[in-house]
C-alpha cells in the first residue's frame, strides 16, 4: 500500500514539475514574442513616416534606422520558437500541446514577417538609389516623344532636313532612357522596370520610321510617305500608351505604390501571426 502511495506521489510530483515547466516555457515564449513586437512595432511606425518626396539621404537614413531594429527582433522570435517547442515537448496534456503548437506557428509567421521587412528595407534602399535614374529616364522619354512629334510636324511642313535632325535627337534620347532604365532594372530586378523597356525600342523604331518618312518626302515619294505616316501613327500610339504608365508618368507615385505592395507582403505574415497567437491564447485562457 505504501509503495502504491509513493508511486502515486511520484507521478503527481512529476506531473506537477512538467506543468511548471510548461508554464515556464509558455511565459518565456511570450516574453520574447512581446519583446520582438515592441521592436517591430517601432520599425513599422518608422516605415510609415517614410515620405517619397524627401531627399534620398533621408530615405536611406530611415531604412538604416529600421534595419537596425530587425535583427534583435529576429533573435527574440527565434528564442520564442524554441520556448514554444520545449513547451510542446514538455506537456502531456492535449490543450497545452495545442496551445504550444499554435504559439509556435504564430512565432514562425512573425519571424517570416520580420525577414520580409528586412528584405523590404534592402529593396527600398536599392530603389531609392535608382530613383534619380528612373526620373531622368522619364524626362528623356518625354523629351524624345516631343522631339519625334516635332520631326513629324516639320516633315509635314516640308522641312525635311530639320525633321531628320529632330528624329536623330529623339533617337539619342530614347537610347539614353533605355540605358538608364536597363541599369535600374538590374539593380532592382523585381520592381517591374522590365515591363517598360520594350517601349524604348518601340520609340527608336518610331524615330527611324519618321526619318525614313522625311527622306521619302524629300524625294517626292508620296505613296511611301503616306505608308510611313500610317506606320508612324501606330508606333506613336504604342509609345504614348507606354508614356501613360506610372513608371514613366509618375516615378514618385510608382515608388510609393511599390512600397505599399512590399508593406502588404509584410502585413500578410503579421496578420497570420496575430491569428495563431489569438487561437493559442484562447485555448490557454480557457483551460488554466
Amino acid at each position: 500500500m505504501v509503495s502504491i502511495l509513493l508511486a502515486a506521489l511520484a507521478i503527481f510530483a512529476f506531473l506537477f514539475m512538467q506543468s511548471r515547466a510548461v508554464d515556464h516555457y509558455f511565459q518565456t515564449g511570450y516574453d520574447r514574442y512581446d519583446s520582438a513586437f515592441t521592436k517591430l512595432d517601432r520599425s513599422l511606425d518608422d516605415l510609415a513616416k517614410i515620405k517619397i518626396k524627401k531627399d534620398s539621404g533621408s530615405i536611406g537614413a530611415a531604412t538604416r534606422k529600421i534595419s537596425r531594429k530587425i535583427p534583435p527582433a529576429l533573435t527574440d522570435l527565434t528564442e520564442a520558437e524554441q520556448a514554444f517547442d520545449r513547451m510542446e515537448k514538455s506537456s502531456f496534456i492535449w490543450w497545452e500541446k495545442r496551445a504550444a503548437a499554435f504559439s509556435n506557428k504564430s512565432a514562425k509567421y512573425a519571424h517570416a514577417g520580420a525577414e520580409e521587412l528586412e528584405a523590404e528595407m534592402k529593396e527600398i534602399d536599392k530603389m531609392n538609389k535608382t530613383m534619380k535614374s528612373v526620373e531622368l529616364a522619364s524626362n528623356k522619354f518625354s523629351e524624345a516623344f516631343e522631339k519625334t512629334n516635332e520631326a513629324i510636324t516639320r516633315s509635314n511642313n516640308n522641312e525635311f532636313s530639320e525633321a531628320k535632325d529632330s528624329a536623330a535627337a529623339a533617337d539619342v534620347l530614347f537610347t539614353e532612357a533605355d540605358a538608364l532604365l536597363s541599369k535600374a532594372d538590374k539593380q532592382v530586378p523585381d520592381a517591374g522596370l522590365d515591363s517598360i523597356l520594350p517601349a524604348m525600342a518601340t520609340g527608336r523604331r518610331w524615330t527611324a520610321s519618321v526619318a525614313k518618312m522625311a527622306d521619302a518626302g524629300n524625294e517626292k515619294k508620296i505613296e511611301e510617305y503616306n505608308n510611313l505616316a500610317r506606320e508612324n501613327n501606330l508606333l506613336s500610339n504604342k509609345v504614348a500608351k507606354a508614356a501613360r504608365k506610372r513608371i514613366l508618368a509618375d516615378p514618385g507615385g510608382w515608388f510609393g505604390a511599390r512600397i505599399d505592395t512590399l508593406n502588404e507582403e509584410v502585413a500578410v505574415h503579421f496578420r497570420k501571426a496575430d491569428l495563431w497567437r489569438e487561437k493559442a491564447l484562447k485555448i490557454w485562457r480557457k483551460n488554466i
